[in-house]
């Protein structure tokens, strides 16, 4: 993928209760879109699957929580299993990235946005999804320097 190249990318971070969204814009700039609550395993991907053929996502990018020693706990292992069973549904590929600090870098986001804290919440998993595309395209756009 290089600046001439666009395809549509969905960012996910994969939440129990809540799931930021993200879309590549041009110029493999991570846009946030939203926060869906999560509603169970089959509700959730019949909705991801609906969201992918509508907006026609080529690709789904899901941030993978490690812990901060690189260990793959309880997290990961709900965030695979999301991700093999969205993948079947909806035969779209799918990376992961790692998500460490996300959270923490979103708040900081929202911090310099003048967002109050206490409004965090309803924003923190888009930012983070968005963070997570963006690390993602990032990451890509450097491989083709």
């Amino acid at each position: 993928m290089n600046g001439n190249e666009q395809i549509n990318i969905l960012g996910i971070d994969y939440g129990d209760k809540r799931i930021g969204l993200a879309k590549s814009g041009p110029m493999a700039i991570a846009l946030p879109i939203g926060t869906y609550q999560s509603q169970g395993m089959k509700k959730d991907v019949d909705y991801f699957v609906d969201l992918i053929e509508r907006e026609k996502y080529s690709l789904v990018v899901i941030g993978l929580p490690l812990s901060m020693d690189g260990d793959e706990g309880e997290r990961v292992t709900k965030t695979k299993k999301f991700a093999s069973v969205l993948q079947k549904a909806s035969n779209v590929n799918i990376e992961f990235i790692d998500e460490r600090l996300t959270t923490v870098e979103a708040h900081r986001v929202l911090d310099e946005m003048g967002i109050d804290a206490r409004k965090h919440e309803k924003n923190v998993d888009t930012i983070s999804a968005q963070i997570i595309l963006q690390t993602f395209l990032n990451k890509v756009n450097n491989l083709h320097d």
